[in-house]
């Protein structure tokens, strides 16, 4: 059976973008919490009256105690355009091309990824069942593709968006400007890191506010999950504001009705670093199921390991 012979969807939190040099939630906080001077960042957000803007964004996100820069923005919404940009700091500086394609990287699940959905000649080649829900701002996984399928195939980019486009991307929250090297606008892996581009950057960075649970993105992301035939979360952080977001309840049932008959579908999730409660309790939020004879033990959907291990051990793709 092909990899991709039934609908896959994919949920990605930034622990999916950690192996390429991209930050996690808590190296944002660290990094924008230990800024003094980014000459940058001033610069591009000078017509805010910085650096004291800047300066009462870093005093009050320091003081607010969140993990996540994301989530302390969802609910001080007066900082929005200053927070968007330091997000956009931190992230663009590391979407280079060098971190995708590194020999010895012993995490790259992209690569793993690759090599299973491209076991095919060109013409045999086809994303249409396969969905991707990110809540990561980077464009890595976009960049990755595409670069793979013209060295592989040795075919031009107007060939592989027509390959590429066939699968569904969200991000939910918007990304670092357009995600595809083909759209307009497009801001190129190691371009110049300038207030312009930092700027640019930080326009399609969307943050939904804390009372605001639907949007066009999040709908579709829900139909994605509840028609999918097999899900993978892959570096998700189990935000309570996101998983409420998704409607988990709802659109990640384990037992799902398909062609009149209930079925268990495959449905795995990375927990690495999770204590077994905190696992627990997750699961219960999401599906009562998933709980069901695991002993008090960590569910067996629930792998304490990085991307890649989990896909590799539960044969995700075959």
């Amino acid at each position: 059976m092909s990899a991709l012979s039934q609908n896959i969807c994919l949920v990605l939190g930034a622990g999916a973008s950690y192996p390429y040099a991209l930050p996690l939630g808590k190296d944002l906080r660290r990094q924008i919490l230990s800024w003094k001077d980014e000459p940058v960042l001033v610069q591009s957000v000078s017509s805010e009256s910085a650096p004291d803007k800047l300066h009462s964004f870093i005093e009050a996100f320091r003081f607010s105690e969140k993990y996540s820069v994301d989530a302390f923005l969802a609910r001080n919404d007066q900082y929005v355009d200053v927070g968007k940009k330091a997000i956009a700091h931190c992230i663009l500086r590391m979407e280079l091309l060098g971190n995708l394609f590194r020999e010895n990287l012993n995490e790259s699940w992209y690569q793993h990824f690759w090599n299973k959905i491209s076991d095919v000649t060109w013409d045999e080649f086809d994303l249409s069942k396969l969905s991707i829900v990110t809540f990561n701002y980077d464009r890595s996984l976009e960049k990755y593709l595409t670069v793979a399928a013209i060295n592989l195939y040795g075919k031009s980019m107007a060939e592989v968006k027509e390959k590429l486009s066939k699968m569904n991307v969200i991000h939910v929250y918007g990304s670092l400007g357009p995600a595809w090297p083909w759209e307009d606008g497009y801001l190129e892996y190691g371009l110049e890191f300038n207030a312009e581009n930092l700027s640019l950057a930080a326009r399609s960075i969307e943050v939904i506010p804390e009372a605001r649970d639907t949007s066009p993105k999040l709908n579709e992301a829900i139909k994605l999950l509840k028609n999918a035939d097999k899900i993978a979360f892959l570096g998700f952080g189990f935000d309570s504001l996101n998983m409420t977001r998704l409607n988990l309840e709802e659109s990640c049932k384990l037992v799902v009705l398909r062609e009149a008959v209930n079925k268990v579908r495959p449905m795995y999730f990375t927990c690495k670093g999770l204590e077994v409660a905190e696992v627990r309790a997750i699961a219960a939020k999401i599906d009562h199921e998933l709980i069901f004879n695991s002993n008090g033990g960590l569910p067996a959907n629930f792998h304490d390991a990085d991307c890649m291990t989990m896909l590799k051990k539960t044969l995700f793709f075959g």
